[in-house]
């Protein structure tokens, strides 16, 4: 009895011990993901820094690893978290996740300021120009006098946002033909750009950066359209050439009065990129600077392509603006077969993959160049190789279409 007595009172102790040993390492490890979560909310939130796609998804990762907005994390916690993914969610082009993120965000701490600024980056992005010009009013209210007209300009540039483009053509000199309001299928970025404000050597970097990162995506195209005089000619080219643009450009040889920046765009302070959608509205009137410009891309990209839902443009006014377009391929072209619109509801916490992703792409490019039997090849292999994934879920309803 005795000794049976000091093994209980063995057990108990090795019970309290253990208990002790938990609450010690408890706090280390929120500790640990505490500092993770601050590192990947500041790299995302710095408003000099592009993420690019593979990053924002890794940090996507994380969030689900941890599911600290579900878990019982502290108020502080949560906003982090929850800025962070909507965040990371712009920057792999997942609008729609990014907006039902905002949304839990905005309920929860709805006056903070790393809120208004989260909620500018997701308006540019998806192109809500009504909460983009509200946040920036809020946002101008608490600088100095002399940071506002900086804020002011940008609330102008959301007028256009969500408005059909202009309908206008025009030739690149390399013979590219470009019609903004007609060319659907694919995104455009239009870099309006002049020798009297030549664009600064970090707008330059910006838009080198996003051709880079997009030119070989699938209906991507960037042009430049310059309004220049005719004796500024020379010295546009010399600019363009000295910068490494290799894209396209348009140059109007006419100052004031150009018939495509100034008349049919009303464009004002240059250099601005004007992105415009596969359905032919403009999405967002931003500067390659901002990494919510290259964000803005990877949204229009995503939803173009098919690989997330699509978020409906929101006008200055606040008129929601859901175009409707044919089923047309990146060149233009009507497409040999429309892919359903409505798809089916897919199982939820499906993971993404990068790779996956990388294949899902290449075989919707052979579905749009007619190759079914390679994309249908493609999709079989998404599926065997990467179950549990969004892009297996996506591959199983394609493989269904062909």
């Amino acid at each position: 009895m005795r000794y049976a007595g000091g093994r209980g009172q063995m057990t108990v102790i090795a019970a309290v011990f253990a208990s002790l040993l938990m609450t010690a390492v408890a706090p280390a490890q929120d500790a640990d993901v505490r500092r993770e979560l601050q590192r990947l909310h500041d790299r995302l939130s710095d408003g000099t820094t592009v993420v690019s796609s593979a990053e924002a998804q890794a940090a996507l990762g994380r969030l689900e690893e941890w599911n600290l907005p579900a878990a019982a994390a502290s108020a502080e916690m949560r906003g982090l978290a929850l800025r962070t993914e909507v965040l990371a969610a712009l920057a792999v082009g997942h609008g729609a996740r990014a907006v039902e993120r905002y949304e839990k965000l905005a309920a929860a701490f709805p006056d903070q300021r790393a809120t208004l600024e989260t909620a500018y980056v997701l308006a540019t992005a998806t192109g809500n120009a009504q909460l983009g010009e509200q946040t920036l009013k809020q946002l101008g209210s608490l600088v100095d006098a002399g940071e506002r007209s900086a804020y002011a300009q940008k609330r102008r540039r959301f007028r256009a946002v969500g408005t059909r483009a202009p309908d206008v053509t025009f030739s690149c000199e390399d013979g590219t033909e470009i019609a903004p309001a007609r060319r659907t299928g694919g995104v455009l970025v239009i870099d309006f750009w002049n020798v009297r404000r030549s664009p600064t050597a970090a707008q330059v970097a910006g838009l080198r950066r996003l051709y880079d990162d997009c030119s070989n995506e699938l209906g991507f195209r960037l042009v430049g359209v310059n309004a220049a005089g005719q004796s500024g000619l020379d010295e546009a080219r010399a600019v363009a050439s000295r910068n490494g643009y290799r894209w396209p450009q348009h140059y109007e040889q006419r100052g004031a009065g150009a018939p495509i920046s100034h008349k049919a765009f009303r464009i004002g302070t240059a250099p601005v990129q004007v992105i415009i959608g596969h359905h032919g509205y403009i999405c967002a009137v931003s500067n390659a600077v901002e990494p919510a410009c290259h964000y803005a891309v990877r949204v229009a990209l995503g939803e173009a392509q098919g690989c997330y839902p699509a978020v409906p443009l929101r006008t200055f006014e606040g008129t929601q603006v859901v175009p409707q377009t044919e089923a047309k391929n990146a060149n233009g072209a009507r497409a040999e077969k429309p892919e359903p619109e409505a798809k089916p509801q897919r199982p939820e916490n499906l993971r993404d993959d990068q790779e996956a992703e990388k294949l899902l792409r290449q075989a919707r490019l052979y579905i749009k160049t007619g190759r079914r039997r390679d994309a249908k090849a493609l999709l079989e292999r998404i599926i065997r190789e990467f179950p549990g994934t969004r892009q297996a879920e996506d591959a199983k309803y394609r493989i269904e279409g062909l």
